[in-house]
């Protein structure tokens, strides 16, 4: 792997100063289209508890509490700058306990059992370090009938899917079929 995919790989996983600012602030505004496409098929109460899991700059994080207006929204991320880019995006929303911004990992979420209605993940999967744990415990946060909601707009299934490989390989991701990430 060379240098520079190195580099970008790594802010791209956990973005960090202020190259990782920048990259939040983009990521933000470049998911907005996949969120609004993921928020058609996940249907918000005004009363749900959420949990978005990498919620990197918190756009999604604002986008998910417009709908859930009574419940709380929670982000947590891995990376320390986003999750002060979160907590400073909605600033308003967190001191109207509306939202609530944690640093965390996936593979161990620090909430009881039964925790949340929704759960999503927005453009976080391809990282996760073990799938398989970050599933069983987002399983154990979600309370019985819940919703998990991952989208990732990188896929096996495009065009040219040798390329997409390549791309995650050469910055350190991994890319899934849709028949891989059901099984």
């Amino acid at each position: 792997m060379k240098l520079i995919d190195q580099l970008i790989g790594k802010q791209i996983r956990q973005p960090s100063g202020f190259a990782g600012m920048i990259l939040g602030h983009l990521m933000a505004n470049e998911h907005k289209k996949l969120v609004n496409w993921m928020l058609d098929f996940v249907d918000i109460q005004s009363s749900d508890n959420i949990l978005d899991v990498g919620c990197g700059g918190g756009m999604t994080l604002k986008m998910l509490a417009e709908r859930a207006g009574n419940g709380l929204t929670v982000g947590i991320d891995y990376s320390e700058t986003m999750v002060k880019q979160s907590a400073k995006r909605n600033k308003a929303e967190i001191g109207h306990g509306q939202i609530a911004v944690l640093s965390g990992n996936v593979l161990a979420l620090p909430f009881v059992d039964s925790s949340f209605d929704k759960v999503c993940g927005v453009e976080t999967f391809y990282f996760w370090p073990d799938p398989r744990a970050g599933l069983q415990e987002i399983r154990r946060v979600l309370k019985p009938g819940g919703t998990i909601a991952l989208v990732m707009d990188i896929s096996k299934e495009v065009e040219d899917d040798a390329v997409t490989e390549d791309i995650g390989s050469r910055l350190g991701f991994e890319v899934y079929s849709g028949e891989e990430l059901t099984a």
